[in-house]
Formats: C-alpha cells, sequence, structure tokens
C-alpha cells in the first residue's frame, strides 16, 4: 500500500518515514513537507492508495483544501486529515470535501497503521469522541466501564489470532477450536467493539486500549 503523508512538523515526518514501514513492511511511506508538495509527489507517484494531511501546514485551506486535491491528482485516492483535534461536527465537514477519516496527532503507531489499513481498504474513520463515528455500543461501554472494558477469554485468543494477521483456519488450529466457533467469537467481538470488519476490531480494541 502507498501512503503519502503530509506533515507540517519535520520530526512527525521523520517519525511516520522510519516507524511506520518498520511496523508493516507492506507500506510504502512518502512524507510531503505542503499541501503543494504533496500534490506535486502524488502526480509524480506510479501508484497511490492514501493521503494524510496535517491540518496545520501553512499553504493548506484547511478542510477545503481535500477537495481541492481530490480534484487535481490523478489516483483516485482515499483522503484523510490529521491533527490535534477537530471541532464537533467537523467530521461531516470532512466527509463532504472528499475525505474519510481523522487522525489526531496522539495515536500510537500500532494505532496508526490499523487506521491507516482501515483506510487504505475505503473504510471511514473517526475516534469515538466525533460525531460521524458509528461504534456507539462501544462508546457507552468505555463511558460506563472507564477502561475496564472486558472480553471473555476465548475473544481475548481469537482478538490476538486478528492482531496476528492469522485467518480464521489459522486460529482454529491454534485454539483447538472449529472455524465456525472462531468465527462465532469475532462476530461477538464485533458487535461488542462496535467494528464493521476485522481490521476495524484490531482499531477498536487499541482505541478503547483492551489488551
Amino acid at each position: 500500500m502507498d501512503i503519502l503523508l503530509a506533515y507540517a512538523n519535520s520530526l512527525s515526518r521523520a517519525f511516520a518515514g522510519q516507524h511506520l514501514a518498520v511496523a508493516d513492511r507492506e507500506m510504502n511511506i512518502i512524507t510531503a513537507a505542503s499541501f503543494t508538495e504533496s500534490l506535486k509527489i502524488a502526480n509524480e507517484c506510479e501508484s497511490l492508495d492514501v493521503v494524510v494531511f496535517d491540518l496545520e501546514m501553512q499553504d493548506i485551506n484547511g478542510i477545503h483544501s481535500l477537495r481541492d486535491f481530490k480534484e487535481k491528482c490523478h489516483h483516485d485516492v482515499h483522503i484523510a486529515a490529521t491533527g490535534v483535534k477537530l471541532a464537533r461536527g467537523a467530521d461531516r465537514e470532512i466527509i463532504k470535501a472528499g475525505g474519510i477519516g481523522f487522525l489526531p496527532y496522539h495515536m500510537s503507531v500500532d494505532a496508526l497503521v490499523g487506521v491507516l489499513r482501515l483506510i487504505g481498504a475505503g473504510e471511514i474513520y473517526f475516534p469515538t469522541n466525533m460525531g460521524m463515528n458509528t461504534s456507539s455500543f462501544a462508546d457507552r461501554v468505555l463511558s460506563d466501564s472507564g477502561n475496564n472494558f472486558r472480553l471473555t477469554g476465548r475473544e481475548s485468543d481469537v482478538l490476538a489470532g486478528l492482531r496476528a494477521g492469522l485467518s480464521n483456519k489459522e486460529m482454529a488450529e491454534m485454539l483447538v477450536l472449529s472455524e465456525v466457533t472462531v468465527k462465532y467469537h469475532i462476530k461477538s467481538l464485533h458487535g461488542k467493539l462496535g467494528a464493521r470488519n476485522r481490521v476495524h476490531a484490531v482499531c477498536r480494541a487499541i482505541e478503547l486500549q483492551i489488551d
């Protein structure tokens, strides 16, 4: 997956280039320092899957620049924004501008990798404190129980398998279960975490700080 990360801060660019590619060998990370440079680099790339824009870049016109990039880029890419935080309701403005997500600065490497995979697959992602997020059930659980949200032992085992990228068959063999039972636990995880698919379940678990 080819990913272009445009950050105003040089340290953020260095971090992205050095750590994300190591965390996921299938990610080809390209960095840019400005909106103008991002568009130039994007149109010089043979392929491009995801672009993430830092809303603090000096030459970016906020969320509106997402639409501008979408119109001028030669690739059909998935676009997300990054920053400290967004005002409530700004998620809808991102969607209107052609974006599909927002990545807060404070995300861990594991969480960032998971969310980039999710966005690369065309899935919408916004943090739980923003209105567009559809994972209301898990949010209510987190609100009611703090960070003490608990999975069953088998659900934790299956979640570990999802984090490791194992198939249902591989998890079934490792846990000495049938594939039908593994599918049942995955379905249960989706319900508890408010996740739409396997990658989203891992992202939600990281976000909710579930071990």
